[in-house]
C-alpha cells in the first residue's frame, strides 16, 4: 500500500527564495534563520566574534551538504521526468519537494538511494 501526498504549487509561506538551480528553487525558511541568529549572538556573547563567526560558517556548511544531499534525488527524480519544484531549508534539514512519488518501486528506491549516495561522495 502506497501513500500519496499531493503537494501544492505554492511555495511555502514564510520562506525566502534565495537561489534557483535548473529550475529549482531553493528556499529558506524563516525557523532557520532564526535558529542561525540566535545561535551566532550565543556563541558571540560567550567566544567572541571570530567563534561566531566559525559557527555561522560550519552551519552554513552542513547546509550546502544538505542543498547537495537533496539535489541527488532531485537529478534521480529528474531522470524519471518528475518536476522538483523547491528545497526548503528548515532547522531540521531541507526537505526537496517533488511534484509525484513514482509508482514503481524501483524508481522510487532510485531516487531515495541517490541523497545517502550524494553523502557517501561527500564523505569521501
Amino acid at each position: 500500500m502506497h501513500c500519496r501526498v499531493k503537494i501544492s504549487n505554492q511555495p511555502m509561506l514564510r520562506s525566502i527564495p534565495i537561489a534557483t538551480i535548473n529550475g529549482t528553487s531553493i528556499r529558506l525558511h524563516w525557523t532557520l534563520l532564526l535558529l542561525l541568529t540566535f545561535i551566532s549572538a550565543s556563541a558571540f556573547v560567550s567566544m567572541g566574534l571570530s567563534a561566531a563567526a566559525n559557527i555561522v560558517l560550519l552551519i552554513v556548511l552542513i547546509f550546502v551538504c544538505i542543498v547537495l544531499h537533496e539535489f541527488g534525488h532531485i537529478t534521480s527524480a529528474r531522470q524519471f521526468v518528475i518536476e522538483t519544484p523547491e528545497v526548503i531549508l528548515l532547522p531540521i534539514g531541507g526537505p526537496a519537494k517533488m511534484k509525484q512519488i513514482p509508482n514503481e518501486p524501483e524508481k522510487e528506491l532510485a531516487i531515495a538511494v541517490a541523497g545517502p549516495a550524494v553523502n557517501s561522495l561527500l564523505f569521501g
